[in-house]
This record gives C-alpha cells, structure tokens and sequence, in this order.
C-alpha cells in the first residue's frame, strides 16, 4: 500500500532543514512509503516492513521491485567491495582519488566476475555449457564470494611452486617436484599416487 508525503520522519531532508529537529514547531520534509500488509499472503505477527522512497507510490510493486536493486548495489559492490577489495582505503583523501581508486575497483571486481563466470562455464558439461550461454548469470558461482573464492584459491595453491627455466617456465606440487630432484619424503599426499606414478606423468623412468 503507499502512503504519500508522510512528515513524521525527522531525519529525512537537507542538513538545513533537519538541524531543527528538536523545536517543538518542526514538521518534518514530506516523503513516500510503501507499507507490506501481507507478506506470503500472511499478516505479519509484529508490525510489517516499510519502504521510504522520494518516488511516486502509485504502483507500490514498481518501489518494491527497485529496493531489490538496492539491495543488490549495497550487498554485491558496497560489501563485497569494501572488505575483499578495500573500496575504503583511498590512496589519498582527496576527490580525484576517491573517484579513480572506486571506478578503477569497480572495473577489477568487473573482470574478476567475468573471469570466474568464464571458468564456471568451461567446467560444465556440454549440455549444461549451452543452457548457460543462454541466461549466463552468477547463479553459476552458486553462493562463493570474492572472499571466500580466494581462500579456496590459496587453499588449493599453498602447496605449488612455479620453477623458472630461462623463458620456460612450470607449475608443481611442491611434493612433485621433491621426487623430480630426488629429495628423500617420507609420504607424499595420496592424490599424487607413488613416486613411481609421479615419474610416469612426466615421461621419466624411476
């Protein structure tokens, strides 16, 4: 349901006019809500959920639908930018810098996305790679934030190393590569098999 032009919400307007908010005279700046009366087709128990917008409330659907969108601006860029991507730590406090540093980490967290979008898709089967360049959407990241992409990362990588052969260059397992050079272990990680197996990957004879 909206309710037009409401004065009963003190700390909507300008500085200049909310500075008086305590004179017995005050009348607050008018503002719109859109009230829920019925949530799942059920009353709510204790009060109801209200959404206060400057926008008409003629369609109170069209407010609803757009609050969506604010939850995803506030929840999928503030957060998630703020702490993975430390939107708040400004390279200097002054207006160009606040607005270089915010476009330039928006446009990261951009590619970073398309990147994990990208490598989500290739690892679907063929039947579902062609469901999903159809309606291509994070839903294939099934939940995993940039935070938690992260630690996964490190998780899997922690035991690698990159090994740099003039313009060559290869990734290992940091137990592959003892049983490459010949350094003595007493147990490799049961993914890699024995050091027999490890040898056979590679095209060598124990």
């Amino acid at each position: 349901m909206g309710v037009e032009a409401l004065t009963s919400y003190d700390s909507y307007g300008e500085v200049a006019h909310t500075q008086h908010a305590s004179r017995c005279d005050y009348v607050g700046q008018p503002i719109n809500a859109v009230v829920v009366r019925r949530w799942d087709n059920r009353v709510p128990k204790t009060g109801g959920t209200v959404y206060l917008t400057n926008a008409p409330v003629s369609d109170p659907f069209t407010v609803f639908d757009t609050y969506d969108w604010r939850s995803v601006i506030e929840n999928g860029i503030f957060k998630e930018g703020k702490h993975p991507w430390h939107l708040l730590r400004f390279p200097q406090r002054t207006e160009a810098a606040v607005v270089v540093h915010c476009h330039f980490t928006l446009l990261v967290m951009s590619l970073c996305t398309a990147f994990r979008l990208w490598q989500a898709q290739s690892a679907l089967a063929p039947t579902q790679e062609s469901e999903a360049q159809r309606s291509l959407s994070t839903a294939l990241l099934a939940g995993e934030g940039t935070a938690r992409w992260r630690q996964r990362l490190r998780e899997e990588n922690r035991d690698k190393i990159i090994v740099f052969l003039g313009q060559a260059y290869g990734i290992f397992h940091l137990a592959e590569f003892a049983i490459l050079t010949h350094l003595p272990l007493r147990r490799l990680p049961s993914a890699l098999g024995t050091p027999q197996a490890v040898l056979q990957r590679f095209g060598l004879s124990p």
